[in-house]
């Protein structure tokens, strides 16, 4: 009975402790194209659309707009004021790259970005780690969905092997 007490315990443990972190997407970026999760911002600053390079152990972006490249989920997450999301992007290359939140509110209005500050580019592949809570903009409507952006200036080599995006809470 004692094993039994314990053991129904360890499992019920495991389940507590795995529960508070959900992966949303995980994306390996290969071929000449972006994969079906992620898509090119199409707003008309990021046109014409960036060339995407299969460099073998990743993609690189090349032929960047005078507003660089920026590229989002195709898919938003249904979110409440208390998640909280960690991404993760394993990249290399010269220059920098931002991540941030798409948000909007439950009938799909548009309330604004929060971007993470900036990231130096290493020129060996690194893993970043951006935490992301639901922002609140002042009188809007609260963020009842979210997607996930990254954002390359112009003159930034960006090479990209992954992204992990996880829901802590």
């Amino acid at each position: 009975m004692k094993k039994q007490l314990l053991l129904i315990g360890a499992v019920f443990a495991a389940i507590v402790c795995c529960a508070a972190e959900v992966s949303v997407l995980k994306t390996d970026f290969k071929g000449d194209k972006l994969p079906a999760a992620w898509k090119f911002n199409t707003y008309k600053d990021y046109m014409p659309l960036s060339t995407v390079v299969d460099t073998g152990d990743g993609i690189a972006f090349c032929d960047a707009p005078r507003a660089g490249t920026s590229f989002l989920t195709s898919k938003y997450v249904v979110v409440n004021k208390d998640n909280q999301f960690r991404v993760r992007v394993e990249a290399k290359g010269n220059g920098s790259f931002k991540v941030g939140a798409r948000c909007y509110s439950g009938k799909w209005a548009w309330l604004g970005a929060k971007f993470m500050p900036a990231e130096t580019l290493s020129a060996d592949w690194k893993t970043y780690e951006f935490t992301i809570d639901i922002p609140v903009f002042p009188n809007k409507a609260a963020v009842e969905r979210l997607g996930f952006q990254v954002e390359i200036p112009q003159s930034s080599e960006f090479h990209l092997r992954n992204i992990t995006i996880d829901k802590l809470k």
